[in-house]
Parts: C-alpha cells; sequence; structure tokens
C-alpha cells in the first residue's frame, strides 16, 4: 500500500465533458431522426417520379424530366453527412431540407400535369392531325401502310400472302420508312403491343402485331394514359404543397427545441 501514489497524485486522468458529449450524442440522434422523416415523406414522391420516364405517353409527348428528382435523395445524403461535422446546424436548415425538395417535387408534378392536359386537348378528334399533337403518328402510321400494302402486293406475285407474317417490320422497305419516324415508328409499335388499337387519329389496321386485323384507333387509348399521367403529377404537385404548408409552422413549435440542443442561427 505504500507504493500507492497519495491523494491520487501521479495518475492521470482525461477531462470529459459530460454535459458537451451529451449534447453531441442528442444531436446526432436528432440528425438521424431528420433524415429518417426525409425519407418518409420524400419517398413516395420520389418513386412515382421515376415511373414518369417508364411510361410510354409521357416520354414521348413530355420527355424524361422527371429524372431531375434524383438530386433530392442525394441531397438528403449530402444534408446527414453535413451535419455530423457542424458544431451548431442552424434552424433554418431544418425547413431548408423540407422546402428544397418540396420543391423540386412541386416543379416537375405542375410541368407534367400541364403539359399532359394540353396533349390529351390537342388528341380530340377535330384537333388530332395536328402535327404537334397526333399529325406526326398519324404520318409515321399512313408510311407504314404504304409499307405493308407494298408488301402484301409483291408476296401475292411471287405465289400469294404469307399468313406467318404478323407484321410490318417483315416486309422490305420498312427500315427506310422507319429512318424517317424513329420515334413515331417505335411508340406505334408499343401502343399495338399494349393495346388492341389500328391507326392513331382514326381506327385502321394493325400494322406491328397481329397485322391485317382491324382495329379501334390507338389514340383513345393514349388520352385514357395521358389522363392517368395527369393525375398522377397533381397528386404529386398538392402532395408536396402540403408539406411545405405543414413544415413552416412545425418549424416554429420546434424553434425553441432547437434552441435547447444546441442548433444556431448562421451557418458553423
Amino acid at each position: 500500500m505504500s507504493g500507492m501514489p497519495k491523494n491520487g497524485k501521479g495518475m492521470s486522468h482525461p477531462v470529459v465533458d459530460a454535459h458537451l458529449l451529451v449534447a453531441k450524442m442528442t444531436q446526432s440522434r436528432i440528425a438521424d431522426m431528420h433524415t429518417f422523416a426525409l425519407l418518409l415523406v420524400f419517398t413516395p414522391a420520389f418513386i412515382l417520379c421515376m415511373w414518369f420516364p417508364s411510361n410510354k405517353e409521357s416520354v414521348y409527348f413530355t420527355g424524361k424530366g422527371a429524372y431531375a428528382a434524383i438530386c433530392v435523395p442525394i441531397l438528403i445524403c449530402a444534408l446527414h453527412v453535413a451535419q455530423r461535422f457542424m458544431r451548431t446546424p442552424p434552424k433554418l436548415l431544418f425547413i431548408g431540407s423540407f422546402w428544397i425538395p418540396a420543391l423540386v417535387f412541386i416543379i416537375i408534378g405542375a410541368v407534367y400535369m400541364n403539359d399532359t392536359r394540353k396533349h390529351r386537348r390537342g388528341l380530340q378528334s377535330n384537333d388530332c392531325m395536328d402535327t404537334s399533337e397526333g399529325g406526326d403518328l398519324q404520318k409515321a402510321y399512313e408510311a407504314a401502310m404504304v409499307v405493308a400494302k407494298h408488301c402484301q402486293s409483291a408476296q401475292f406475285l411471287h405465289g400469294g400472302f404469307n399468313p406467318a407474317l404478323t407484321s410490318v417490320m417483315g416486309c422490305p422497305g420498312y427500315e427506310e420508312a422507319e429512318d424517317k419516324f424513329p420515334e413515331e415508328f417505335a411508340y406505334m409499335k408499343e401502343l399495338e403491343s399494349q393495346h388492341p388499337c389500328g391507326g392513331f387519329c382514326q381506327a385502321g389496321v394493325r400494322l406491328w402485331y397481329g397485322a391485317g386485323k382491324h382495329a379501334p384507333s390507338c389514340r383513345t387509348f393514349v388520352q385514357e394514359r395521358l389522363q392517368a399521367v395527369s393525375n398522377l403529377s397533381s397528386l404529386l404537385m398538392w402532395y408536396n404543397i402540403i408539406v411545405m404548408v405543414v413544415a413552416a409552422p412545425l418549424y416554429i413549435y420546434l424553434a425553441p427545441v432547437f434552441d435547447k440542443l444546441g442548433y444556431g442561427n448562421m451557418m458553423a
């Protein structure tokens, strides 16, 4: 016992600020909960945005702009990492983390909603042949019809029509016609593969699948699909508007709590 230092002299004890440690642990848990809340709120909207580019109607008439939503999960992950290195995260970070992604989804929803409504109205029977709406698709169908008729005539001259030929894609001259209407041919082929239709603005003969059978125009089916896209994009827009509206009073309510947890008013 004589070898023991008296009064603890000679012993080194690291000094730990218990309050600072607890504050950091609490801040870390808050950051995790914050990220979880962001993922919970915005994952449905993100999944919906990823569906738009897989829908043939929205791609053909509106494009693939919904892929801009990919920036939202990247932003959330970057925010989560950044909070680990901030001594005093700003309180405005809370409302900004909800408002910025919501604004991205609102813009995407508004663009798709307005475009699909415009194109759906333009596909009415009187306006379908307009070049900006269904005119190019109808012209592409008529070009494919010329190829199909020439193909059938040629087969009769060489011994009769081949019943095994069920698609215009096997006819001579198809590739040359496709070069003039690449997007339209691809879209018309997709329409016939998904719907029992033929022609676009007017009913006609199926050319790509089950060639030779008369069917109603594909325009009717496209209008219904565009209506579905319009409804979903409207839902996307209004859902995120509600998120922005709810985030504001929630921020005001939680501001005193953020003060106690060490959140500041400026970036640090």
